[in-house]
């Protein structure tokens, strides 16, 4: 599989990229299906000089919202995941208004890498533009 993963402001990762997890949660605790669904996705990789920078993931995970950074704090997601073998596309999910739930790096002397995980959730209001395609 390969994996890119493109973020509305100039960021493009693919040879950091080690995995890309979707989620679609509703509350377990239902009798009958929501309409309060929390589209989610968890993009892990690795850092290290030898591939994209991702300071900018860190620098957006700090961004603390108010009435004039609407774009800044909200941004367009998208993920490709394709076939090593013939590029096919087998999956291909984008969030209009992603926003940073929780965003981690880790690092140690014995690996060489750092690793890092960007956990993000669609903006709920905006749940009927998440975009699927693929096979």
């Amino acid at each position: 599989m390969s994996i890119k993963v493109t973020i509305a402001g100039g960021i493009t990762l693919e040879k950091c990229i080690t995995s890309v997890l979707f989620n679609v949660d509703t509350s377990d605790d239902l009798d009958a299906r929501t309409t309060d669904i929390a589209n989610t996705m968890e993009i892990s990789g690795k850092i290290d000089v030898d591939f994209e920078a991702i300071v900018g993931l860190y620098s957006w995970s700090l961004i603390k919202p108010n009435k004039g950074n609407k774009a800044d704090v909200y941004k367009n997601v998208e993920v490709e995941v394709t076939s090593v073998k013939d590029n096919t596309l087998i999956r291909k999910v984008v969030f209009p208004e992603a926003f940073v739930v929780d965003y981690s790096e880790g690092y140690s002397n014995e690996e060489g890498v750092g690793t890092f995980r960007l956990y993000l959730k669609q903006k709920k209001d905006n749940n009927e533009v998440v975009n699927v395609s693929g096979v």
